[in-house]
């Protein structure tokens, strides 16, 4: 499937994690082990997994970086808006 934007390559499973590649293609990944939730507090216990993100228990971000709403790992102070990285600092 091509794309342009990571929200192109959208999917409703808990257990699979997609985004648009840098050469226009949907990339999936499926978590294993996949564990569901809707809190943290069900992810604890369960080894490095440790943060419930979009359904799913997760490991967290390495440190300096932040989750996104994608569940993806980004440098803490920036976000993206549909594949655009925006920094949230004052160096413009």
């Amino acid at each position: 499937m091509s794309c342009d934007f990571d929200t192109d390559c959208a999917v409703w499973a808990p257990c699979l994690l997609s985004r648009c590649g840098t050469n226009g293609k949907c990339e999936f990944i499926e978590l294993d082990p996949c564990i569901v939730c809707t809190t943290d507090q069900e992810c604890a216990g369960s080894g490095q997994n440790t943060m419930c993100c979009d359904g799913t228990c997760q490991r967290p971000c390495p440190e300096g970086m932040m989750m996104g709403k994608g569940c993806e790992c980004q440098a803490a102070g920036t976000a993206t808006l549909d594949g655009v990285i925006v920094y949230d600092d004052a160096s413009g």
